[in-house]
């Protein structure tokens, strides 16, 4: 990324006047990547531990840095201090997060070089993640990569409110988080009813039903965002494409939720198999809906448009293999946890 910087910048589609400043933010994110996968195995350890307490404590500190880093850095250097405020703070998270970790004795870190059968496993549960992972960039990359083929106005607008649209769906991360940990330790317990249904299907309820309320709060957030373009914007002449975009974006936020369980349930399950082979489908939608929104000249709207439905294919897959095809409150034999014929 650091070398080929430009050639990566300009196969983006990205319009000319902006691949400088877009190849000096890449670099500077490009040389933070070892620490921010660092950062990253080790919250999820942690989470993995049922620990959310102390990732909280290190990213809250690392976001208090990272909003003093642009204020002071942005003014004076553009793009490229929002990624140097950015790298800084990620820096200063990771020794305060295994600080953290190991006076709690919750990650004992030990630099040392891997057991063949521990190397083994990992990569056989690492090969579906990460075909999933990739096709994730990939569609999100077709998303970015169609905000930035318009003109430098349409650009802008198009960032302005992917920022805060952005900013606003970690809060549907818990629900993939909550599936992905807690399903693995129900399956191990003692099969019990909850309120006449297997503990795993009373569980994916529960995430279901706080799905419906997350997921119009967040729809409605951000179509508030899009009608609100003078908080992102100071170019009065972005507000009417800014407005423009607000149904799109609005009607795709409210299916993340649950997009989120559904996914958390396929790993919570060791379904990764399958988790990967959904990123076919999730790729071709994507790619698919770009070139439509092209030809029907949607413009920079587009891109929104290929979002709802890189979400809504993902939802569709998920929600029919976990709900349908394959509950995990149901056996190979088709018997729920308690030994019960299994009703989905």
């Amino acid at each position: 990324m650091v070398g080929l910087g430009p050639r990566v910048v300009r196969l983006t589609g990205c319009v000319p006047e902006l691949v400088p400043r877009s190849t000096a933010y890449l670099r500077v994110r490009a040389v933070g990547s070892p620490v921010v996968l660092a950062s990253m195995v080790a919250q999820a350890g942690l989470l993995a531990q049922r620990d959310s307490a102390t990732p909280l404590r290190a990213v809250s500190m690392a976001c208090v840095l990272n909003i003093v880093g642009d204020l002071l850095l942005v003014p004076k250097l553009g793009a490229v201090g929002a990624a140097w405020a950015t790298l800084f703070s990620q820096a200063a998270c990771l020794p305060y997060l295994l600080w953290l970790s190991r006076k709690r004795d919750r990650l004992p870190v030990k630099l040392r070089l891997p057991t063949k059968e521990a190397a083994s496993s990992l990569f056989k549960a690492a090969k579906p993640l990460f075909v999933f992972e990739m096709g994730l960039s990939v569609c999100y990359g077709v998303i970015q990569s169609m905000g930035t083929q318009f003109s430098v106005a349409a650009t802008a607008a198009f960032q302005a409110l992917w920022n805060p649209t952005t900013f606003l769906t970690f809060v549907t991360y818990p629900l993939k988080q909550a599936a992905a940990v807690f399903l693995p330790a129900l399956a191990s317990e003692r099969p019990e009813d909850v309120g006449g249904r297997p503990k795993t299907q009373q569980f994916l309820l529960m995430l279901m039903t706080c799905a419906w309320p997350l997921g119009l709060l967040l729809g409605g957030a951000s179509y508030a965002c899009a009608n609100a373009p003078h908080v992102f914007a100071q170019d009065r002449s972005l507000d009417a494409t800014i407005r423009s975009f607000g149904p799109l974006v609005a009607g795709a936020a409210c299916l993340l939720p649950f997009v989120q369980i559904s996914e958390g349930t396929l790993l919570g399950t060791g379904d990764l198999g399958f988790l990967s082979r959904t990123q076919i489908l999730n790729t071709a939608t994507a790619v698919a809906t770009f070139f439509l929104t092209k030809r029907t000249g949607m413009g920079v709207r587009g891109t929104f448009a290929v979002l709802g439905a890189f979400y809504m294919s993902r939802l569709a897959q998920g929600l029919l293999r976990v709900f349908v095809f394959r509950p995990p409150w149901c056996g190979p034999d088709g018997d729920a946890d308690d030994g019960r014929a299994c009703v989905v």
